[in-house]
């Protein structure tokens, strides 16, 4: 795919935005469910864990 202006390029931007919305929304409840079973120090400890992990 070659986007060949600028305005191109936002009109791709845009379609990823509302699906990667969606996602990080789900990734939200996900957090938020290890924090209330896990307690915030090993939710960080783990948030941390998997960051380190990506890269």
């Amino acid at each position: 795919m070659s986007l060949e202006n600028p305005e191109e390029v936002y009109n791709l931007l845009m379609q990823l935005w509302k699906p990667a919305l969606e996602r990080a929304k789900v990734e939200v409840v996900d957090m938020q469910a290890v924090v209330d079973q896990e307690g915030i120090e090993k939710a960080i400890l783990y948030m941390v864990f998997l960051e380190l992990v990506k890269w």
